[in-house]
């Protein structure tokens, strides 16, 4: 039950076999200064060029041929191929009163100081623009022929907010009614 001991001086890092040969190595080497020989424009370049003209000496036509099939390999694995859309098409649908319903909500902002304060890193919304929001969501309102989804993308009012003030405020409707 007592510990291993470890061995001392026999835990030799392994390298890994390089899978290019001299003739590839050469070749990367040839396809750099190829990409240097077209630089002109900042200060320092001929020094690069010169070093890897005399780090590569005059490449064969073997590496020369070489060059030419890495090139195109590194080209094809370049292109992108179908794959994960641009941000933009991900984002949700917009609702046709979505901007409508964002005037109603600036507007009503601008008129009304206070009805919307952040805190930190959270909104305080004045009882008034509770009202006024979920007069938009009412049904005969601007937003009422939204989602709960959409009329928050529109509002600008995070989701859960709105669902809580929607259940409050049938809460507040069931309590009056007794």
């Amino acid at each position: 039950m007592g510990r291993k001991k470890k061995k001392k001086g026999r835990n030799k890092p392994t390298e890994a076999p390089s899978p290019l040969t001299q003739e590839d190595t050469d070749a990367i080497g040839y396809l750099g200064l190829q990409q240097l020989e077209q630089m002109d424009d900042f200060d320092g370049i001929e020094a690069w060029k010169t070093r890897f003209r005399i780090s590569y000496g005059s490449p064969t036509s073997s590496v020369k041929l070489r060059a030419q099939e890495i090139g195109r390999i590194l080209m094809e694995e370049s292109k992108r191929g179908p794959g994960r859309p641009p941000k933009d098409s991900n984002r949700q649908k917009i609702h046709p009163d979505a901007y409508k319903v964002a005037d109603a909500v600036r507007n009503y902002i601008v008129y009304h100081p206070g009805a919307m304060v952040k805190t930190g890193e959270r909104f305080r919304y004045s009882d008034d623009f509770r009202k006024f929001t979920l007069g938009l969501l009412a049904p005969d309102g601007l937003a009422g022929n939204m989602t709960v989804e959409e009329a928050a993308v529109a509002t600008g009012i995070p989701y859960n907010t709105i669902i809580s003030w929607i259940s409050s405020q049938k809460e507040q409707e069931k309590h009056g009614d007794e």
